[in-house]
């Protein structure tokens, strides 16, 4: 058995053991002096506290330091980022040397950051200078036949000609605002509001009665066939001007006593497909891609004649979209021009 000995202020490290003999029982004690142990492991915890001391000290002297050099890569972006402006936003680019591998995430996330920032502003100049020559093109053909008119004096009805024709122009102007309003709306927010179950056949059917009485009168027709019920969850004013400007720009851009015709299928499992066709069908193929783009016009000229502003189809998907859908366009000469809305059922 070992145990210790305490003797004053000495300690032992001590052995018993007992025997059992004939004569009777013998107990056996060695003890050994453990005093010397005791005062190296002192020493030892001495050089310990020692040692710990000066490195947490050291530690807490060199940590701003080291912890400043790692934030040096961090410090040169965040100098660059505070030169980056409105102006110079797509010039700049985080190149950074000697930067540590874990922050190389972190400074791809912000020159991608950078890169759709300035698209974004791109963008919002383009649509602006776009809106401004919009609205500056009827202005400009407002003041010229009042300044004709104003010329020399001329007859009632010649008055009331120029009184039309900027009657006209102004109708234009109104409408290309309530575009830009609409976009406007679009943009501030993609989560869509006041959202109802809304009969998407009857809303068709509304529409073609609306648009048949307009066309009927030049010869054209417009017509929706196999519109069975079908329920769509959105809101019933977006999808009115979506639907709206579709059909709107069938009946502009189709032949002047064609028929535009409308369908409902829903053979796509958990969407409604919804196709306007007319029989123009005069798309040319590199258009397609720049249809959806805000102000782009086929024919420009011919667009200005009719009232377009080249901002139908452009919040037709942003509609599309923000209820979940999409929109296709194909175009064929002879076949005509069919406008594919997909939305998810109810």
């Amino acid at each position: 058995m070992f145990f210790n000995l305490i003797q004053r202020k000495y300690k032992y490290r001590a052995v018993w053991a007992r025997r059992s003999f004939e004569q009777g029982i013998a107990n056996v004690l060695v003890a050994s002096s453990s005093h010397y142990a005791y005062h190296e492991m002192e020493e030892f915890l001495q050089l310990l506290l020692v040692l710990g001391g000066s490195l947490l000290l050291g530690s807490l002297l060199l940590l701003p330091l080291i912890v400043g050099w790692g934030m040096r890569p961090i410090d040169r972006v965040a100098a660059i980022l505070r030169k980056i402006t409105h102006k110079n936003v797509g010039r700049e680019n985080l190149q950074i040397q000697d930067i540590p591998r874990e922050l190389l995430p972190f400074v791809e996330a912000l020159n991608g950051m950078l890169a759709r920032l300035d698209k974004a502003i791109q963008q919002q100049k383009q649509f602006t200078a776009d809106a401004s020559h919009e609205l500056r093109t009827p202005l400009a053909v407002i003041k010229s036949t009042i300044q004709t008119a104003r010329m020399t004096d001329r007859q009632v009805t010649d008055y009331t000609k120029a009184l039309d024709d900027m009657h006209q122009d102004v109708n234009r102007m109104e409408r290309l605002i309530e575009q830009l309003l609409s976009l406007a709306r679009i943009d501030e927010g993609s989560v869509l509001l006041d959202t109802t179950r809304v009969a998407l056949d009857v809303l068709l059917a509304n529409l073609v009665e609306i648009f048949d009485a307009r066309v009927a009168q030049r010869g054209g027709k417009v017509i929706c066939e196999n519109c069975p019920t079908t329920w769509v969850k959105g809101n019933e004013n977006e999808l009115n001007q979506l639907f709206t400007n579709l059909i709107d720009n069938a009946v502009k851009y189709g032949p002047t006593k064609g028929m535009v015709r409308i369908t409902l299928d829903h053979s796509t499992g958990d969407f409604v497909s919804v196709c306007i066709h007319d029989q123009g069908g005069n798309i040319p193929s590199e258009a397609k891609i720049h249809l959806f783009d805000r102000f782009y016009r086929v024919d420009s000229s011919r667009s200005r004649d009719t009232g377009g502003s080249g901002l139908g189809l452009a919040i037709a998907q942003e509609i599309a979209q923000r209820h979940g859908g999409q929109i296709e366009i194909t175009s064929e000469p002879g076949k005509g021009t069919s406008v594919f809305v997909r939305l998810p059922l109810q």
